[in-house]
């Protein structure tokens, strides 16, 4: 597919399994499908992957802070038109981003609902980890 920087830009259609981003987050509360987009494009839209994940840690704390509300349209079923197992599956990019998505895909709302918030904690710890060692490999001024 040639590049299409206005509909399919190549930072987030480029994943291994030929998921393109949008066909996943259009599904999520917008908060989390944030967070999902900014730890897919890392190191993708720009070789600092630095400052995506710090976007991703800001949009799933806020995800943490408006969870009750955020999941009340939410509907895992719709994941079933697009082909999660492949992007499970043949995701080696992001271990982050694969847990996610696999977790919200495997429960049911209630469950996401209750299960989400230590999720989102995990993923954060870990997402602050990789900050902190971006930022030591970082030039100083």
């Amino acid at each position: 597919m040639p590049t299409d920087n206005i509909n399919h830009p190549a930072h987030y259609n480029s994943h291994e399994s030929g998921v393109e981003c949008i066909e996943i987050v259009r599904y999520l509360p917008y908060s989390l499908g944030n967070a999902i987009k900014y730890i897919w494009r890392a190191g993708l839209k720009s070789e600092n992957k630095l400052e995506d994940y710090k976007k991703a840690v800001w949009y799933l704390q806020d995800c943490q802070n408006c969870q009750k509300s955020d999941f009340s349209g939410f509907k895992a079923n719709k994941f079933t038109n697009i082909n999660l197992e492949k992007f499970i599956d043949n995701s080696v990019t992001s271990d982050y981003l694969s847990f996610l998505i696999e977790e919200i895909y495997q429960q049911s709302i209630d469950d996401v609902g209750l299960n989400l918030g230590s999720i989102l904690n995990n993923i954060i710890f870990d997402l602050n980890n990789d900050i902190k060692e971006l930022e030591c490999q970082q030039p100083t001024s």
